[in-house]
């Protein structure tokens, strides 16, 4: 929610009349006769016999307050707190009141005002005015009010947010005078922006305006979304006229990093919990804001007082009761799934209506908007619907539920009035078929660097078979379109497919057997594991039945690795290869976190060749994109082993019948030395 504040300060032109020695001039409350108003005065403001009254007269669109009895100067000053209505067209969405204090001589002046009035919900509910009041007289308030030039400053464009952890916000300020002013161009003063939560200022805002700083002005801020949770901040103007002028407050939340959450988690992410939100009331918020701006400059009613203003200012909060269930927190790309939003409304509604807005790995499908029957409105009542969303890619998914409700005529957004310590935000994992499934048989060489160049040593072979059991896949998670990390595996156990398997090549021959928790792997030999043009081929053959077989042709062989591998230039070393040659280049990489830690803990990129840039008949890409490289370096694990390879692939359900696909590998890898790589 966003919270204008503005805050107008004229000197006053009485001077105070002394307090004779031994009068009793006690703290008192007076309410006005329309029950509109409360008349404050301070300890030593009025003596204890004086016969204070408040009366409001009403005429079109000015109010009088006669404060009797008329000449009675205060010391220190007294303060009227005032509730004014919305305007039907409030400049910038909020009512700006006038106000003059008028005496019997004739003379006028503008007294210090507060003025309060929310923001960033569908409209205006009240306005407060809080109004220093230096002797009695006649205070005129309202629109049509004739007083000396009162300069208020709006400022436009805040909203709330949602991001991503590690990308930034671009909020665009907009700075306006409401009223004439005549006498100023510009804005002198100071600015600073004071970041709360998981976000942080990129670009501090902490010193003067710039002097070409006129109205209206704009200023750009950019925050960033530093860790997972939620966020705030608050834009605060001082400047000399305006002596303590405005806070510009904006909330949000920052969807922590999916990588992050996989490598830094010791258990599997729980489940979404149902989240529940209430309407809160406007009335206590902005009331509370005015006092907190009246304090500063003398307005400090005892708690009783201030409850009792309360209490007549404000009506029990109404009350939503919302509990949004998804199926999944971990949801497959396959099929639709559902949210269930059920509703208990606290007091009798006139609509409602709830709305899901997805996005990055996530789209919302029809209906993306419900609305809830009347039979479900009354108090007390229940109603559910069911709004309906889709993984399209793997990787962590943003999910924002909001409700807009009316009451007494006026519509209200439960997702920005939310109870402190919920969220609207959900963070679903979408998740594609890869946990580093494989059957897979590959060369293996060691690439070291020399002289500017690098060299391979003789090759070797590596083989592996798994399908990831439900252990290692909670382990795993997606954390772009190409890219899965794991943490914390123990053990890399399979669920058990077709067995003995055979992988064989013509230089190898190797048998995988399920063991009850993983496939052991038996047979190879010292050497590569293809010749110059070959294939792999799986087999199983039953005690009953045909040979079950599938066949890929491998890659070519490396050749020149100085064409394959650029220079080291961390995780933007580039990989090049032929155009043709493969379907799918693959990065692994081990990583050991900070401090102690528990089982293995990685991060694999598979992608497509047809998605990698071609230029001059090759295939090249970073060992890492730029976001992903980004999040690796800041999480300041130790890179401790790092493989490259291209494969031509294969998906295959023929192994683990009733179970998602499993692509076979036939590839050449490549095993680098990270800190050759400045890694």
């Amino acid at each position: 929610m966003t919270r204008f504040v503005m805050l107008v300060l004229v000197a006053a032109c009485s001077s105070p009349a002394p307090v004779p020695p031994g009068e009793v001039r006690p703290e008192r409350l007076v309410e006005s006769d329309d029950g509109l108003a409360f008349l404050w005065l301070p300890d030593g403001g009025a003596a204890a016999d004086a016969d204070i009254r408040v009366t409001a007269r009403h005429v079109g669109g000015v109010t009088r307050y006669e404060l009797t009895p008329s000449g009675l100067v205060f010391s220190p000053p007294a303060w009227l707190l005032v509730k004014t209505a919305a305007d039907e067209t409030p400049d910038a969405g909020i009512a700006l009141p006038k106000a003059a204090l008028r005496s019997d001589d004739g003379t006028s002046e503008a007294p210090v005002m507060i003025h309060v009035a929310p923001r960033g919900g569908p409209g205006a509910v009240a306005d407060y005015s809080l109004i220093r009041v230096p002797h009695f007289s006649t205070l005129e308030l309202g629109r049509d009010v004739t007083a000396p030039a009162q300069p208020y400053l709006v400022v436009k464009g805040a909203e709330r947010f949602e991001a991503k952890q590690g990308a930034e916000v671009n909020v665009e300020l907009t700075f306006e005078h409401v009223g004439q002013v005549p006498a100023i161009d510009g804005l002198s003063g100071q600015l600073s922006v004071l970041a709360g939560g998981a976000v942080d200022v990129v670009t501090p805002v902490d010193g003067p305006l710039p002097g070409t700083f006129v109205m209206p002005g704009k200023l750009a801020l950019r925050l960033r979304c530093a860790r997972g949770g939620e966020a705030s901040y608050t834009l605060r103007v001082v400047s000399p006229f305006f002596h303590q002028a405005m806070d510009v407050r904006v909330s949000g939340r920052c969807a922590p990093s999916a990588l992050a959450t996989v490598l830094t988690s010791s258990a599997p992410p729980p489940s979404a919990e149902p989240d529940t939100y209430a309407l809160l009331g406007f009335a206590r918020i902005f009331l509370d804001a005015a006092g907190e701006l009246g304090e500063a400059n003398g307005f400090t009613p005892s708690e009783a007082d201030l409850e009792r203003i309360k209490a007549k200012f404000t009506r029990p909060a109404p009350t939503l009761s919302a509990k949004l269930t998804l199926e999944c927190s971990s949801c497959r790309i396959e099929g639709p799934k559902t949210a269930t939003l059920e509703l208990t409304p606290g007091v009798a509604l006139e609509a409602v209506s709830a709305h899901l807005q997805a996005g990055e790995a996530i789209v919302a499908e029809a209906p993306a908007t419900v609305g809830f029957s009347p039979s479900t409105l009354a108090a007390g009542a229940k109603g559910s619907a069911t709004l309906r969303f889709r993984c399209t890619t793997g990787g962590m998914g943003l999910m924002v539920f909001s409700t807009v409700v009316k009451i007494a005529g006026q519509e209200q957004r439960a997702h920005v009035l939310n109870q402190a310590g919920t969220s609207d935000l959900h963070v679903v994992r979408c998740e594609g078929g890869q946990k580093g499934d494989a059957i897979m048989l590959s060369d293996n060489t060691r690439v070291t660097r020399s002289g500017g160049a690098w060299s391979l040593a003789a090759p070797g072979v590596t083989a592996n078979v798994i399908l990831a059991a439900q252990a290692v896949e909670d382990r795993f998670a997606p954390v772009s379109a190409s890219s899965i990390a794991y943490g914390g595996v123990t053990a890399f156990g399979s669920v058990a497919g077709l067995s003995p398997l055979r992988l064989r090549s013509s230089l190898q021959t190797a048998t995988a057997t399920h063991n009850g928790t993983r496939y052991a792997l038996t047979g190879l030999t010292a050497g590569a594991a293809y010749s110059g043009t070959d294939t792999l081929t799986v087999e199983h053959q039953p005690a009953a039945g045909p040979l079950v077989t599938v066949s890929v042709p491998a890659p070519p062989p490396v050749g020149d690795v100085n064409a394959l591998l650029g220079a080291p230039a961390g995780w933007g070393t580039t990989v090049s290869v032929h155009d043709g040659a493969f379907d799918t280049l693959y990065v692994f990489v081990g990583l050991r976190p900070p401090g102690t830690s528990t089982g293995e803990f990685g991060l694999m990129r598979f992608a497509r060749a047809a998605d990698l840039p071609l230029a001059n008949g090759r295939r090249s890409s970073p060992l890492l994109d730029a976001a992903t490289r980004a999040e690796v370096e800041a999480l300041g694990f130790t890179v401790t082993s790092l493989y490259v390879a291209y494969f031509n692939t294969v998906e295959t359900t023929a192994f683990f019948p009733g179970q998602r696909a499993v692509p076979v590998q036939a590839g050449r890898m490549l095993q680098l030395v990270p800190a050759e790589l400045g890694l």
